[in-house]
């Protein structure tokens, strides 16, 4: 078996495919579902911003002497090549929830010839596989999936999942990774793998389920629950776009223990639970539902917590939450100590 490099431009692959040129062979499909709607605009948006896509391949088949027509079966992004040429013929219409505001809810002739540009031009990169057989195929796979770096639970649960919540996430963390990044709570390696999904995931959790000890399980269960399309995150979403908003405000608590992801997990909370009462919170913290904080008070008597954290003094005032914030910050226990002491610290003098 030979490979070899085989670029095309969409155009070409989609006349190609309409000359039936490039045809799909049910039994490389590896999967029968049907991509949701948003899954199926957030490639498309992807071509038009100019991203790379995954490689793609086919398969040269033996040329009929006949007709001498050559042809290629796709061996891999059978559903990526659906998307592609449905939003070619028109037969796509985008989701409206897309970053790039110019092609949401619009079919291809209707978006900016800007755009129709780069989704025509954009080159696909394709491995074409020459003389072939089925068993050549499997076992290149076999070897690929091989050297493939295992995904992390995060990551599984954003390829398992395409519907509402799943992007709903996304473009949330999306909206908020520069701040993430800025103030330390991730790494940009970590950002990569996805953790931001997970401590967003996790928040939203205990708002619908209180404060657990939550683990992969938990949150597979959470994406499970609402996996729908399309989805209505109101107004949970609107509250911890306030909460974000604000801790991405509060430029001076960059880089302190305090932005480590288990804290920003707490302090979140506690930011919607004053706010807006959370149910599941109040038996931990009875909510004064105050929509204004006295931010210079809040923001000193988080100074202070953040100093003792560093001083590591757990026989001060503050013992209970340095060492709630000191090992095993996953526990429901710790979590709710850290989450009253947050609420206190918003609320009135330390």
């Amino acid at each position: 078996m030979e490979v070899k490099a085989s670029p095309m431009t969409i155009a070409d692959y989609c006349l190609a495919y309409k000359r039936d040129e490039i045809i799909i062979n049910r039994k490389y499909q590896r999967s029968d579902m049907v991509w949701p709607s948003q899954a199926r605009s957030f490639l498309i948006e992807t071509i038009c911003s100019g991203y790379p896509l995954p490689k793609f391949i086919l398969n040269q088949l033996v040329i009929d002497p006949r007709s001498k027509k050559p042809s290629k079966e796709i061996v891999d992004g059978q559903q990526r090549s659906k998307v592609i040429n449905d939003f070619y013929d028109n037969k796509l219409r985008l989701s409206r929830n897309l970053a790039l505001r110019d092609i949401a809810g619009k079919l291809y002739d209707e978006i900016p010839e800007i755009y129709q540009q780069k989704f025509l031009n954009c080159m696909l990169d394709i491995d074409l596989f020459v003389n072939a057989s089925f068993a050549d195929v499997v076992e290149s796979f076999r070897r690929l999936n091989s050297y493939t770096f295992p995904l992390n639970a995060p990551e599984k649960r954003h390829a398992r999942y395409q519907r509402g919540f799943k992007w709903m996430i996304f473009y949330f963390c999306r909206q908020y990774e520069s701040y993430l990044n800025k103030a330390e709570v991730f790494t940009e390696k970590s950002l990569v793998r996805m953790n931001d999904t997970t401590l967003v995931a996790e928040i939203w959790h205990a708002i619908e389920n209180g404060i657990l000890t939550t683990k992969a399980p938990n949150l597979d269960k959470l994406y499970r629950l609402h996996d729908i399309d399309p989805f209505d995150p109101e107004p949970t979403l609107t509250r911890l776009s306030e909460a974000f908003d604000t801790l991405q405000d509060w430029t001076g608590l960059y880089g302190t223990s305090l932005c480590s992801h288990y804290m920003i997990y707490a302090l979140a909370l506690a930011l919607i639970h004053i706010r807006h009462r959370v149910p599941t919170l109040e038996s931990v913290f009875p909510s004064p539902m105050t929509s204004r904080i006295n931010e210079k008070r809040a923001l000193l008597n988080l100074t202070t917590l953040a100093t003792a954290f560093d001083s590591k003094d757990s026989a001060g005032p503050f013992g209970a939450f340095i060492d709630a914030s000191t090992e095993m910050t996953n526990v429901e226990s710790q979590r709710k100590i850290r989450f009253r002491t947050f609420c206190e610290a918003l609320t009135k003098e330390l």
